[in-house]
């Protein structure tokens, strides 16, 4: 796995632990927490999948961008656990949408990043600042 990937499912398990397992894997030792894109893509496939193909992949689209539109308001106004719960909200969301569309997150990140920059090509980025 390239390490884009790796600091991803770190960033996203930290955001849904909260510095302890998430209750669910506390209820059940043995169940495994997803370690990468795949395993996320899949868990909020088995959660909420039918429940999202009933409301429709319009539907599915705009709960991502209102999540974007929370996670902007908990920033802005410098809520810090508000953001990450927004920031897990939509992630989810956009897992859902993923699901829906049939897109294999795991696989398009690492085509596309690869372990280096997508636009310089290089393993640290050289490009100007923006």
């Amino acid at each position: 796995m390239g390490f884009a990937l790796t600091a991803v499912s770190a960033w996203i398990a930290d955001v849904f632990r909260f510095g302890t397992k998430p209750k669910v894997y506390e209820k059940d030792p043995k169940a495994k927490c997803p370690t990468n894109l795949k395993e996320w893509q899949k868990m909020f496939d088995m959660i909420y999948g039918p429940m999202n193909k009933a409301c429709g992949l319009q539907k599915c689209w705009l709960h991502v961008h209102e999540e974007l539109c929370e996670v902007s308001g908990a920033y802005r106004l410098g809520k810090r656990r508000e953001l990450r719960n927004e920031l897990a909200d939509l992630f989810a969301w956009f897992m859902s949408y993923c699901n829906w569309q049939e897109l294999p997150l795991g696989e398009i990140v690492l085509n596309l990043y690869d372990e280096r920059c997508d636009t310089c090509g290089k393993e640290k980025c050289r490009c100007p600042m923006v």
